[in-house]
């Protein structure tokens, strides 16, 4: 599966989730406060926000930032029951950069992993890491008539 797929599924999973704890607006004046909404609202926002419904123009880090602090603003000053209250956005937006780090952490950690394999894979191929094949060898040519061998070898 592709990333996109793993996020959107991340998302669909993660909205019954935001339904079940945060609950309505209109219940936010009885109920007690729970300081998990705006963390939960947070990344939330983030994983939603990348999903393949979003402009690819704004799934890039920093518009995705703009665009998310935007619409937490709005919600808190225009919206939320209970006024402007800095520390829910503060939350809000930690929870965001939070959820950013760990994700952009994780797709490093991966591309790290896949270059590491990429290069054993070559190690093992006998190219080397840094190296082309530009004219292969005929079968009959190779170590043992096997082929595999390289004449050539394109070098970066």
């Amino acid at each position: 599966m592709s990333y996109g797929h793993h996020i959107a599924r991340a998302a669909l999973l993660l909205v019954p989730a935001l339904v079940l704890i945060t609950g309505s607006s209109a219940a936010q004046c009885c109920r007690p406060i729970r300081r998990v909404d705006e963390v939960v609202a947070g990344a939330g926002g983030n994983a939603v926000l990348r999903g393949p419904w979003v402009t690819a123009g704004w799934r890039k880090p920093l518009p995705r930032l703009a665009l998310f602090t935007l619409g937490s603003f709005t919600y808190e000053r225009f919206v939320d029951h209970g006024g402007w209250n800095a520390s829910d956005f503060n939350q809000r937006l930690a929870s965001y950069l939070l959820t950013e780090a760990v994700v952009s952490g994780v797709h490093w950690f991966g591309a790290r992993a896949a270059r590491r394999h990429a290069a054993a894979r070559a190690l093992a191929l006998g190219r080397g890491a840094g190296a082309l094949c530009t004219v292969p060898a005929p079968a009959s040519q190779g170590p043992g008539g096997g082929g595999g061998a390289c004449l050539e070898q394109l070098r970066w």
